[in-house]
């Protein structure tokens, strides 16, 4: 046997001293059938091994996972006692006696419960159950409450409950709702239905006017109202004064461009104007008085 070769052995050999070999073709070493035994060895470095049959590892195993699908004797993982942790643990399908003060952070459930002690300081007897219409007789808080049917309480979060349905509102409801009192909106709101409001931001609804062109019903303004836009009023309009000024005096004191017109007075034109007739004692144009007018 060469070092340096490819060679193959077709006898028994037996190596006293160690021997390193990059490749290695052969059935048994040792009387030990390794093809047998490389298909059942747990190897460091090879990924998601599946160990068959009985195996007992007497020294210590370090893995980042396992998963146990049968039964398994381990004494300790990660320097804890199993069998002592087992004891501790509260099993969910299985019927079981629990030892000591326990706390589940994330709720609690069970179909049947023995408890001699009580939970979070309430007997047995005064917890509500949803088979049965007990009643909670001392203050309880919920971190978390699901109620299926219906529920009798008078206050929850300190807010007295019946008070507090009276005074809501509804965003749906088929009956007439009557709010008294103050109410705020921080957003828009939108009333989809009739509503009877008195005042809106301090502004009485009974003193605004309606811009609805349809709307026959006779609207009256009581006091003085200035108006800072320019507005259009599509139909009758009856107002006394506008500007302090009374609308009916300077009406029957102003010139209209149609009708004959008697004027007691000087009447003066500023801009150029367009009459057929006029019938004056005296008339002045630029300063000078005019005599003849054809």
């Amino acid at each position: 046997m060469v070092k340096d070769k490819d060679q193959n052995i077709t006898g028994m050999v037996s190596f006293d001293s160690p021997v390193e070999a990059t490749h290695l073709e052969t059935r048994f070493i040792n009387d030990v059938n390794i093809t047998f035994f490389m298909e059942d060895a747990i190897l460091k470095n090879k990924p998601n091994q599946v160990v068959r049959g009985f195996t007992n590892f007497k020294d210590e195993i370090i893995c980042s996972c396992i998963d146990v699908s049968g039964d398994t004797t381990i004494p300790i993982i990660n320097d804890i006692n199993i069998q002592e942790l087992s004891s501790k643990l509260v099993m969910r399908n299985i019927n079981s006696n629990i030892n000591g003060y326990k706390i589940f952070q994330n709720g609690f459930r069970s179909n049947k419960l023995i408890c001699k002690e009580g939970i979070n300081g309430l007997k047995a007897e005064d917890i509500v159950t949803d088979s049965t219409n007990t009643s909670i007789l001392p203050e309880t808080v919920f971190n978390s409450l699901e109620i299926i049917e219906s529920l009798n309480v008078e206050n929850i979060n300190n807010l007295n409950l019946n008070t507090f349905i009276q005074d809501i509102i509804k965003l749906d409801s088929t009956h007439e709702q009557t709010i008294t009192g103050q109410l705020i909106f921080k957003e828009n709101v939108h009333l989809a239905g009739d509503s009877f409001i008195k005042s809106i931001n301090s502004i009485n609804i009974d003193e605004t006017l309606s811009t609805d062109s349809f709307n026959s019903s006779m609207q009256y303004v009581n006091g003085c109202t200035t108006i800072q836009a320019d507005t259009a009023f599509n139909g009758n309009l009856t107002i006394d004064f506008i500007n302090g000024k009374q609308l009916s005096k300077l009406y029957h004191s102003a010139a209209l461009n149609t009708g004959n017109l008697t004027i007691k007075g000087n009447l003066v034109f500023n801009n150029e104007q367009s009459i057929n007739t006029i019938d004056a004692d005296n008339i002045y144009l630029n300063g000078d008085k005019v005599h003849h007018i054809h």
